[in-house]
């Protein structure tokens, strides 16, 4: 205290806190104030040590931007700054009274490299050591209201009891009123203050490394499709994004991955990783001859997609899902409804094909005159399961279909279970069949 019976000071502070999204920070305040009978001066420096931007990995988001699917990660960042603040006593009691009112006005710019957050508040504080049941502790009450430019305006209120320890006879009202200032506490922001913004993009690849293109109905027209499809190349892992509409079938390439809706791990080069919820995708219309929507390759997989259309053409014999003398190939998860007013109907057909999954579909075949087939197994192998089949036709309606091709038997795979049949009845068009299609009610195929 100076002889002119100001109070001044200087102090420093460390903190540690870590955020609701599990970030730490370190700050380091140093203040100074200057306590006066009737006015007071405080100012204080926020500074950030070691790291000021944390990435939050759980935060990690994707998105569709172009024929890309990114991952954007959320980076929490810690301000930095400073604020000064202005007393005065509100002359409603004596200067040398045990009880004053203070009114404040100050302002603060916090900073960090995305965020500016500039503001300031008006506070009013009573503060009082004479209640006679507090032995000498002082109690304060204090209210006020806060502007800035990011949280826009909130009020605030406070309540401390300050106890001596050495008891009422130490108090700091034993002496004039700076004195008795000496023990006011420092003012100062305690929470660091933090924002959040994303960071950097980076383009995903599969778990695998493979590169993923994303076919989106706002980008490409359906005519557009099997070009895209070639142009990605075999190995290569497509999405589509949307509703679309064409009459010529699409043939996937060799080991590529065509995915509508469901579940995608995704990685990138920097080793972000996250399973990304696709929204899905449907591929539909017209089409003449015995095609399929979608034409299987060896290594292929075609998961989460939609599939539908309708033959109309004479001869026309539509098939959903086709997979003609390939090897290897996965039709997974996928929904298939087929209709034809000339030729058979075909949901998902696998002919003459070797080791084929067919798993998890939802598969309609419909024919208001003629036949319709759910599941046709000719020749070849192919584990079916956990399908659910309907047949609607006019004359004949087959769930599922097993027959030879050229006199090669069918083979249905071990774990060939969980199916159903909705509509429709088993056909086996062979005199062998290895292996059987179970269903969940307990009865098999053949």
């Amino acid at each position: 205290m100076l002889d002119s019976e100001w109070n001044l000071g200087v102090y420093s502070m460390l903190d540690v806190a870590e955020s609701a999204n599990g970030a730490q920070f370190t700050r380091l305040t140093l203040g100074a104030e200057a306590l006066g009978e009737d006015f007071d001066i405080r100012a204080n420096a926020y500074l950030g040590l070691g790291a000021a931007a944390v990435e939050l990995p759980h935060l990690l988001t994707a998105s569709i931007s172009g024929s890309h699917i990114v991952l954007t990660p959320t980076i929490e960042e810690m301000l930095q700054g400073f604020d000064a603040e202005l007393g005065w006593r509100v002359p409603v009691f004596d200067s040398d009274s045990g009880s004053q009112i203070r009114a404040y006005a100050g302002g603060y710019h916090l900073a960090s490299p995305s965020q500016a957050r500039n503001g300031g508040h008006l506070r009013l504080e009573l503060t009082t050591t004479e209640i006679a049941s507090l032995g000498g502790a002082q109690l304060g009450l204090g209210g006020g209201l806060g502007q800035d430019n990011v949280m826009g305006t909130s009020a605030f209120a406070s309540v401390s009891l300050r106890v001596p320890l050495g008891g009422a006879g130490q108090s700091a009202g034993g002496g004039n009123s700076q004195y008795q200032r000496m023990t006011t506490p420092f003012s100062r922001a305690e929470d660091i203050a933090v924002t959040q913004v994303s960071g950097p993009s980076e383009i995903a690849q599969t778990a695998s490394g493979q590169a993923v293109t994303v076919l989106s109905d706002t980008a490409f027209g359906g005519g557009d499709l099997q070009n895209q499809l070639i142009a990605a190349g075999t190995n290569s892992t497509v999405v589509f994004v949307g509703d679309f509409t064409t009459s010529a079938p699409l043939q996937l390439q060799q080991g590529q991955t065509v995915q509508g809706a469901g579940a995608m791990e995704v990685r990138t080069a920097s080793g972000k990783r996250l399973s990304v919820s696709l929204p899905g995708a449907s591929v539909t219309g017209n089409f003449a001859g015995n095609l399929g929507r979608f034409e299987m390759a060896d290594d292929s997989t075609l998961k989460g997609m939609t599939v539908g259309g309708t033959g109309t053409a004479f001869g026309s014999n539509p098939i959903g899902i086709y997979a003609n003398n390939v090897s290897n190939a996965a039709i997974i998860d996928n929904i298939v409804s087929m209709t034809s007013t000339e030729g058979t109907a075909f949901g998902i057909r696998v002919q003459g094909s070797t080791n084929v999954l067919v798993d998890g579909n939802v598969v309609t075949a419909t024919h208001p005159t003629a036949n319709a087939v759910g599941i046709q197994l000719v020749g070849g192998s192919a584990r079916i399961s956990n399908n659910v089949a309907t047949a609607n036709g006019g004359s004949n309606s087959y769930a599922y279909f097993l027959v030879d091709d050229a006199g090669i038997a069918p083979m249905v795979l071990a774990g060939s279970t969980g199916n159903a049949n909705l509509g429709g009845t088993c056909i086996v068009n062979t005199g062998t069949v290895h292996g059987v299609i179970e269903m969940v009610d307990g009865t098999s195929c053949p």
